[in-house]
């Protein structure tokens, strides 16, 4: 069996696993909130202007191949030839009937999308690329530029014989990734696979109406910013289907910067009053609850010592300040824009 790199515990190994190939295993018991995997890029090639990837997760669609050959070949042959080996290990899902390989087919089936400096290229983590998806995962999967790193942690404890599982789709940025049937159509045709993860075997058409609920809300967030009462109510309906669904820590904790976003925002609103009118008191309410939320959400997700925990907490505190409401608006809406960009 073939180990992955110790980055920090538990022990991994991978295994070969029915109807998945090869995959990841815990062979001690991991606790929510531990580093999986954290690296650095075997590969990275930039972005062509025809491609487009969907956030940071690991769909790559009409990236040309022309385009990239020559890139990938330069790349390759800086690589010592234990690292090329290690490369040509990888999967192609792209090959006619997944017999034999190409570069650009292994390139396009295991990189993910990273930005650096502001540009866009595609990563390939050969360690990150081991790990199988599953629908309801039990890591998140992130990139950090400040540190050039690649990590996957845990959201969920992890027994000793389970398998370690990322989502190769967000729930959020991708919009035909709702339904059952289309994620297993995705899956297929873009990984070679049929998903057999719990919500797709357990699939009901209610879950998928709610995961369609869950994703128009974000493709609709911006419509709601002349409305901020009604954005609230659309965050927290969010929200409720998204634990309703099992959505990892990851996920909650954007969700809950929808909330705060909206609560700050009537709070801002309300204020000039002597008297905190009702609505000012409720979006109080609910701005102290959901940055409470997503403090121990991101904190799971990310980690005390990353820039997002941070972040979150500064969110936290500026709710709970004494400053005019007005001026938690206008921080909260940076600390958004930071969280954002970083």
């Amino acid at each position: 069996m073939v180990r992955i790199e110790p980055y920090s515990p538990p022990e991994l190994q991978i295994h070969h696993i029915p109807k998945k190939g090869l995959g990841v295993i815990a062979h001690s018991s991991v606790p929510p909130g531990e580093i999986i995997v954290e690296e650095e890029p075997m590969v990275s090639l930039p972005l062509n202007a025809d491609g487009s990837l969907d956030g940071n997760f690991r769909r790559v669609d009409f990236v040309n191949e022309d385009f990239y050959s020559p890139y990938l070949e330069q790349a390759l042959r800086r690589l010592p030839m234990e690292t090329r080996a290690l490369f040509h290990s990888l999967s192609d899902a792209t090959s006619p009937g997944r017999i034999g390989k190409s570069n650009f087919g292994i390139i396009k089936t295991n990189s993910f999308a990273i930005a650096v400096n502001s540009r866009t290229y595609l990563g390939l983590f050969p360690n990150v690329a081991r790990i199988n998806h599953s629908c309801i995962p039990n890591c998140h999967h992130y990139w950090t530029s400040k540190t050039g790193k690649y990590t996957v942690r845990s959201v969920k404890e992890i027994k000793p014989g389970e398998e370690i599982t990322i989502s190769y789709m967000s729930p959020l940025q991708r919009e035909d990734f709702h339904s059952r049937d289309s994620r297993q159509k995705i899956l297929y045709e873009e990984f070679g696979f049929y998903c057999e993860c719990r919500s797709c075997l357990d699939w009901s058409e209610s879950e998928d109406e709610n995961r369609y609920t869950i994703r128009n809300i974000e493709k609709c967030w911006k419509d709601y910013a002349s409305d901020p009462e009604m954005a609230l109510k659309q965050a927290e309906r969010q929200w409720e289907l998204a634990i309703k669904l099992n959505f990892h820590c990851g996920h909650l904790s954007y969700i809950c910067l929808h909330a705060v976003e909206a609560s700050t925002i009537i709070m801002e609103n309300a204020s000039g009053s002597s008297t905190p009118s009702d609505s000012y008191l409720r979006s109080k309410d609910s701005a102290l609850y959901f940055s409470d939320q997503g403090l121990s959400a991101g904190e799971l997700a990310y980690g005390r010592d990353s820039s997002e925990y941070k972040i979150f907490h500064n969110i936290y505190d500026e709710v709970r300040s004494e400053k005019a409401s007005s001026t938690i608006a206008k921080s909260i809406r940076r600390y958004l824009n930071q969280l954002k960009n970083d």
